[in-house]
């Protein structure tokens, strides 16, 4: 038996909060760093092939702004990730259930990828 409603309401919502910003987390990190060592090997591609004329073929500038891109995105995925778990810890202090993120081991996981 649950004490109060507040007792039963941590219990079924807080498993599901630290498993969303989990995989929030989790989707946000592995993207921005895919992205971003992919931006940085296309960069260096690309930079060799400005240093060496004529030797950027459509081709070489197609790859190297495709990895260009895939970093941006990365990073923007990871910082939509923090967007939404910002948003998601103020939605829940603003309903009054802050004290679902007081709760150390929550906390933990929902601030720590």
């Amino acid at each position: 038996m649950f004490l109060s409603d507040r007792e039963a309401l941590t219990t079924m919502t807080a498993p599901l909060i630290v498993e969303s910003a989990g995989v929030m987390q989790a989707g946000g990190v592995t993207a921005g760093a895919a992205g971003a060592a992919a931006g940085t090997t296309a960069a260096a591609g690309a930079s060799t092939s400005f240093v060496a004329p004529g030797t950027m073929t459509p081709a070489s500038m197609v790859t190297a702004t495709r990895f260009s891109l895939h970093g941006q995105m990365g990073v923007a995925t990871g910082m939509l990730g923090a967007k939404l778990l910002a948003e998601m810890a103020a939605a829940l202090s603003a309903a009054g259930l802050g004290f679902l993120l007081a709760d150390e081991a929550v906390a933990v996981k929902l601030l720590v990828p």
